[in-house]
């Protein structure tokens, strides 16, 4: 599976991008939003995994831009965050698929991509 990793945070991305191809995956790192829509929008990934409090665009800001693009419709997208407790309701309630809590462990991150591999593309 094809993965586009974004977090502003460097050992966050060399850390969750070693882990992913660990488990076979192909990853394609990169520190903003703007960046990832860009990437997205020309060579669509299967899966998303964003961080969801960023500078400039947050991950649910990204999410909802990546989904208003016709063929990113269906994109499967999963937030990350240390945060979880200042999720408002508005980003509960976003466009993305699923949720993983840092700092989650091989095992975590594992149990998430499988829910996607081998259907990323579908409704």
């Amino acid at each position: 599976m094809r993965i586009l990793l974004v977090d502003d945070t460097e050992d966050v991305r060399e850390t969750v991008g070693a882990m992913a191809k660990s488990l076979g995956h192909d990853v394609i790192a990169v520190d903003n939003a703007i960046i990832a829509v860009k990437l997205a929008a020309a060579d669509p990934p299967d899966l998303v995994l964003m961080d969801l409090f960023m500078p400039e665009v947050d991950g649910a800001q990204a999410a909802a831009a990546l989904h208003s693009i016709s063929p990113l419709r269906h994109l499967r997208i999963v937030l990350i965050t240390a945060f979880p407790e200042k999720l408002s309701p508005h980003v509960r309630e976003g466009s993305w698929d699923g949720l993983l809590i840092k700092p989650f462990n091989l095992h975590d991150l594992e149990r998430v991509l499988k829910r996607f591999d081998g259907g990323a593309s579908g409704p």
